[in-house]
């Protein structure tokens, strides 16, 4: 059984993840602040493999994890920037 969930709110996004994530989540996963409460910094090799077993989990229909885009967040970068644009100094 392969089932995908979403879930998305007004400022929430929650999905599986995919192979698209690889570039962001390698960042994140090198990162030590990070990783800080994990088993160690990943390399861009040992990201591939996570996403590869999340993936699995997710095609064979058991509990997973998800990616999360906050959205209010994103928007608010956006409008903080374009407010500076207009007003600058």
């Amino acid at each position: 059984m392969n089932t995908t969930t979403v879930v998305q709110t007004a400022r929430l996004h929650l999905r599986p993840f995919s192979q698209d994530d690889l570039d962001d989540l390698t960042a994140l996963m090198a990162n030590p602040d990070f990783m800080r409460f994990a088993t160690g910094v990943y390399s861009r090799e040992q990201t591939a493999g996570f996403l590869e077993r999340v993936g699995k989990r997710d095609s064979e229909g058991l509990p997973s994890q998800f990616a999360v885009r906050h959205i209010y967040s994103i928007q608010r970068i956006i409008l903080v920037r374009r407010e500076r644009e207009r007003n600058p100094g």
